[in-house]
């Protein structure tokens, strides 16, 4: 293995001292433009390995483009602004929650929050450059600053031209925690344990009769201001003891066994006739609004599926509860703070109390009042803050929404117009559209981009304004609290005051196709790379706010990737003790084997983490160093003349230039997996295990050596060249140790990158020459199950077949098949008599396995050769060093070596052989007899 650390260090500093990748984008500075826009990671900590991988798979093909002509753009970008920035400088500074920024000064907090930034960007863009990422790291957009605050104040003041933006109440996802709305593709889920408890509701009937609700919330009790059910499905009255208890027919048992009671049907009815019934609320003296609560009907919110077919309807706490409230006109009634608290709508002892912990002494209250039909604890999917992990609840709140649903139709019809890699992206993108909600836009939070809408208190005029030069003063940072102090003149003649809200992080991001340039790109990005996260995330807030600003897609391409995972397909993380941090990939195995072992992964799946992967990784790319080598010692002045081809030498290049044609056509296809395969498979198992063992027994014996040279040659600078974007310390390495002084150029990355000579491409040749490696794969079984080593040469093998195909190859390739399995004799006809023969399952291929005398002298002789070569690396030489070479040992193994002696003596490299070492020169035991060498 080389030292990766060494080639690293020494590749980045001739690329610094040589300025190479200024060079690189100087040689397609005059082309047309192509945009490609990075998505701004959070600037939250240091990178973690799908980070990494992202930035590799962008890197990849940014390389590859300026390699291939194209004037490709390289701004990397950040994204500075939101909650994932304020808790993490919360925690810094050991708050725990809204007030505690406001006591500190929202000024002071800003400029912490900008600090922290500041200081992570520079630790992520050191990371990232110790992966070989070619950005302009020098020249980021980051989101904080005014020039980017100001394009997304534009989109904003578009919404409000086009009547898009406006300002209502809803239901939204609420951190009580970090006292905000939240967006539903910020949530996260995973299991916590709640209570699940049967209420009864006492209906306006003369007989003590009971709806029979369930619920995991009791905190949402207090909200409750109507029951629903489902006109159509099969509803019973229940008499248990007395009481008459009605729900689903079809949750009768579940509900008797639940409860450990029996009961009787008393009467069945379509849930249609229950439409209209009054009834109380449990809870009603603790709350200080007294409203009729009735039965209504909602064939889309009740099922059979759980519960009892008997919905609580909270209009104030769930989405769904607020729309039929809407449809039914039943207030939203919501006595809960920002902070999560109870307001003094909820009488004592719960005035003040947050509404989670609240829980347990609401259940103990429905107990002792008789209205607790049954508890117990489930656990199941909930969702919680994106950033801080809270548990979240639904708040009725106001806020600023961007009107998706009046232009839905149109980001259906542009998103079509653009390319989804793979095809499903676009189709689950599609899915999303169909049930978007309005996006809300506003967060009660402080480090944001301003939302730039100022409100008359007196005539709830409002003005929007795109751009800091509307603004009355100059301000030199369009942060808050230095924005709110900005009043303007109401046409009313009162004071208009800036709404105090920040935007959601996503319109940041969202709007990063003109925010992150400075106007002289075209307003939509050529290619966008980011994770099938982004599908609910950045590739959704580009395309709404493409549409408002410009009423079109801003993106072409969309290339989706997957998520890096451990080797079990676990989300890696520090807590489940399975992340590995950069800094070790680094360490151990270096950012080429890191590329290319996570690009070899099809990019819209996952990646399992595993260090084998990366030492196999490793272990690829020293096969090209180690071809360099072969050829740095083979090719010392000039290179070889065209000389006249051998057949293998004519399957090796037609077979390169048949991988240059497919790694394009992959490229094309936004396939980066499957390119950097074709460029390992074609290094390792076409050159390196193929012709390689061909082409080095033929210079050793000088059998048209010319032109074994010249295709080595054009085969490992092809890859090489084909590598460079995927893996780019080892190619420049390589490049400057060997092929710079015959290819000339200062660096490979400023070569333009190998492409098809169609003329070399023999389709015919290639399928014969698979056909041979067929059957030389089928005789190396053979000899393996006979118990039949390599190195003992073998008489004959025998392909029996008709096939026509399978007989041009054997003709074609035999020589090759011969030399591979070191077999004297290929044939096409029946076995001779007296041979030992092992034959393959369908008894087409066979070998004969016995080893006569002549067979056992030249496989010693081999053997005896191997051990000689042992000795002449130990003392470090090469093939162009011809000494001579003492050998000594058991009179048979000479015996057999003299009768072989001039092709060894070629072989090992021998100005003469003399038989004069004795058991003070390095010994070997071959067969059970000594041998000893000494030069």
């Amino acid at each position: 293995m080389y030292d990766h650390k060494e080639v690293a260090e020494a590749v980045e500093k001739f690329w610094k001292d040589n300025n190479i990748e200024e060079k690189q984008k100087d040689k397609v500075k005059d082309k047309e433009p192509f945009y490609f826009l990075d998505g701004p990671p959070y600037v939250t900590g240091e990178i973690h390995s799908g980070t990494a991988w992202n930035k590799c798979i962008k890197d990849s093909f940014i390389r590859y483009y300026r390699m291939s002509g194209i004037n490709v753009t390289s701004r990397p970008g950040f994204d500075t602004h939101g909650l994932p920035i304020e808790v993490k400088v919360e925690h810094k500074l050991n708050f725990k929650n809204k007030q505690d920024i406001e006591s500190y000064g929202i000024e002071n907090f800003i400029n912490e929050c900008k600090k922290f930034v500041e200081h992570y960007r520079a630790v992520m863009t050191e990371q990232f450059k110790g992966f070989a990422i070619w950005m302009d790291w020098d020249n980021p957009y980051l989101t904080y600053k005014n020039s980017y605050i100001e394009k997304t104040w534009q989109s904003i003041k578009r919404a409000h031209d086009k009547e898009l933006l406006y300002e209502g109440e809803s239901v939204m996802p609420y951190c009580y925690r970090c006292q905000t709305t939240i967006a539903n593709y910020e949530l996260e889920y995973w299991d916590e344990r709640d209570p699940s408890i049967y209420v009864k509701f006492k209906t306006s009937k003369e007989e003590p009769t009971y709806l029979v609700v369930w619920t995991t919330t009791p905190w949402t009790l207090f909200g409750n201001m109507a029951v629903a059910v489902h006109p159509d499905l099969d509803y019973v009255e229940l008499d248990v003891e007395g009481e008459h208890l009605i729900l689903l027919k079809s949750k009768v048992d579940e509900l008797l066994d639940k409860i450990g009671k029996s009961g009787a049907v008393v009467k069945e009815f379509k849930g249609s006739e229950l439409e209209g019934l009054s009834y109380e609320n449990p809870l009603q003296q603790y709350i200080t609004i007294s409203p009729e609560r009735k039965v209504v009907m909602s064939a889309s919110l009740v099922s059979e599926e759980s519960g009892t077919g008997l919905v609580h309807i909270a209009p104030g706490h769930g989405p769904e509860d607020f729309a039929l409230g809407k449809e039914k006109g039943i207030e939203a009634f919501s006595p809960v703070d920002g902070t999560g608290s109870y307001t003094k709508e909820v009488k004592e002892p719960f005035t003040g109390r947050n509404v989670k912990d609240a829980n347990v002494d609401i259940i103990k209250e429905l107990e002792s009042n008789g209205s607790l039909l049954f508890d117990e604890r489930i656990v199941h999917r909930y969702a919680h803050c994106w950033r801080c992990k809270t548990p979240i609840i639904y708040l009725k709140t106001r806020q600023w929404f961007l009107a998706i649903k009046k232009i839905k139709g149109k980001m259906k019809e542009e998103m079509e117009k653009v390319v989804w890699v793979p095809n499903i992206a676009g189709e689950r993108f599609n899915t999303l559209l169909e049930s978007a909600p309005d996006w809300n836009i506003s967060r009660q939070r402080f480090w944001g981009i301003p939302m730039p809408v100022w409100k008359c208190s007196s005539c709830n005029s409002i003005k929007v304004i795109g751009s800091a030069s509307e603004l009355p003063v100059k301000l030199d940072d369009l942060h808050r609290p230095y924005i709110d102090g900005v009043e303007f003149d109401c046409s009313c003649g009162s004071k208009m005051r800036r709404v105090p809200e920040v935007l959601d992080v996503w319109m940041d991001s969202g709007n990063a196709v003109w925010a992150a340039q400075d106007g002289s790109l075209p307003e939509v990005a050529d290619l966008i790379i980011e994770g099938h996260d982004q599908i609910r995330g950045w590739f959704y807030s580009l395309l709404g706010s493409g549409i408002i600003y410009e009423d079109k897609v801003p993106y072409k391409t969309v290339v989706m990737h997957g998520f890096f995972v451990d080797e079990k397909g676990e989300k890696m993380s520090k807590s489940l003790g399975n992340f590995v941090p950069t800094s070790e990939i680094i360490e151990k195995y270096g950012a080429d084997a890191f590329r290319v072992f996570s690009l070899s992964t099809n990019l819209w799946e996952d990646v399992r983490f595993v260090w084998l992967s990366l030492k196999e990784a490793k272990s690829d790319l020293a096969i090209m160093l180690n071809l360099s080598n072969f050829l740095k010692r083979h090719i010392t002045s000039e290179l070889p003349q065209e000389p006249s081809l051998e057949v293998e030498d004519k399957w090796m290049l037609s077979k390169i230039n048949s991988a240059i044609e497919h790694y394009h056509k992959a490229m094309a296809e936004k396939q980066l997996a499957k390119a950097v395969r074709i460029v390992r498979t074609t290094l390792v198992e076409e050159l390196s295990k193929r012709y390689m063992k061909v082409a080095k027994k033929r210079i050793a014996e000088n059998n048209n050596k010319e032109a074994a040279l010249s295709t080595i040659y054009k085969a490992v600078f092809s890859l090489l060249s084909l590598l460079a974007p995927i893996a780019p310390h080892i190619s420049e390495h390589v490049y400057q140790r060997f092929f710079r002084n015959f290819e000339k150029e200062e660096s490979i990355h400023l070569l333009p990158i190998a492409q098809t000579d169609a003329k070399v491409i023999d389709k015919a040749l290639e399928e014969q020459g698979e056909e041979a490696f067929d059957i030389i794969s089928e005789i190396l079984m053979l000899r393996n199950e006979a118990a039949v080593k390599l190195r003992w040469p073998l008489a004959r093998a025998y392909v029996l077949s008709k096939d026509s195909s399978k007989l041009l190859a054997l003709k074609t390739f035999s020589h090759i098949i011969k030399a591979l399995t070191n077999i004297k004799e290929i044939v096409n006809e029946e076995p001779r008599e007296g041979g030992e023969l092992v034959w393959n399952e369908s008894k087409t291929i066979g070998i004969d396995k016995k080893i006569t005398e002549e067979l056992w002298q030249e496989g010693i002789s081999n053997d005896m050769a191997r051990r000689i070569q042992t000795v002449r690396k130990k003392k470090g030489l090469t093939e162009k060093d011809i000494v001579p070479i003492h050998i000594g040992g058991d009179e048979e193994l000479l015996s057999a070596l003299r009768k072989f002696e001039p092709s060894i003596k070629a072989r090992v490299h021998a100005s003469e052989i003399s038989y004069d070492a004795n058991d003070e020169d390095e010994a070997f035991m071959i067969d059970g007899r000594p041998f000893f060498v000494r030069i």
